[in-house]
């Protein structure tokens, strides 16, 4: 699976991925591109997922006819860092998946 980790995301959090190709919007130069056009890119270059912070994407876009997936953390405080913490990924306090429906 390829997995394309959003620019509010912590790159650390793919460590424990280690299993999955795995890049950032950030190691790609895509900081600041505009969700329509991430998402767009992400297709293009082949990503499965895109994991992001921002619960804001499935209002702001139309997600039919979309290949990617977007899986949505929500950490228990807020900020990056609070994504990774001694005890991993645990502390999330919900994952939302929003997936396009596929054909």
């Amino acid at each position: 699976m390829k997995l394309l980790f959003d620019e509010n995301m912590p790159f650390s959090l793919a460590n424990r991925l280690l299993s999955h190709d795995r890049s950032s919007a950030t190691c790609l130069g895509w900081s600041g591109t505009k969700n329509g056009e991430l998402l767009r890119r992400a297709e293009e270059n082949g990503f499965d997922v895109l994991l992001t912070l921002d619960d804001n994407i499935p209002s702001e876009q139309n997600m039919t006819g979309r290949r990617i997936s977007i899986l949505i953390l929500k950490p228990a405080s807020q900020g990056k860092a609070s994504v990774v913490t001694r005890r991993g990924v645990h502390r999330l306090t919900r994952t939302r998946d929003y997936r396009s429906s596929r054909a």
